[in-house]
């Protein structure tokens, strides 16, 4: 039954995911600024291509074998993308955890993957609008 769940889950993301894109698409269209956020999500995404997340320690692990939180993993980024708006690489860079394919759970001991990927993105964005003011 879990695994059923998590397929409708997952069908209802990348249901919504595609009708962002079309809504995005028509409003956009080829603009400059467009162009640049397609830029930067394939820029990011594919960093984090072979990239994992450790739940529990609320780290990725990129390809280098580096830990980092998702603030480091900014920060990172930020190094590699020094060409793009900050705000652009942050968006991406949950984007892509929220995308993330969480383990399946069939045994009701193993920790909800999703709950904890949430809070774990919810403290992170509470801490960045703390920061800014």
């Amino acid at each position: 039954m879990q695994q059923f769940f998590h397929e409708i889950k997952e069908r209802i993301r990348y249901a919504k995911e595609k009708m962002r894109e079309k809504e995005l698409d028509r409003i956009w269209g080829n603009t400059p600024e467009w162009l640049l956020l397609e830029e930067v999500s394939a820029a990011v995404f594919s960093s984090l291509e072979n990239a994992t997340i450790d739940f529990e320690d609320r780290q990725i692990i990129w390809s280098d074998h580096e830990r980092r939180s998702i603030t480091l993993s900014l920060q990172h980024l930020k190094e590699l993308y020094s060409q793009y708006p900050v705000d652009c690489l942050n968006e991406d860079l949950l984007l892509w955890l929220y995308q993330y394919d969480t383990p399946h759970q069939e045994d009701e001991e193993l920790p909800d993957y999703d709950e904890l990927l949430n809070d774990w993105i919810e403290d992170y964005q509470r801490g960045r609008e703390l920061r800014k003011s």
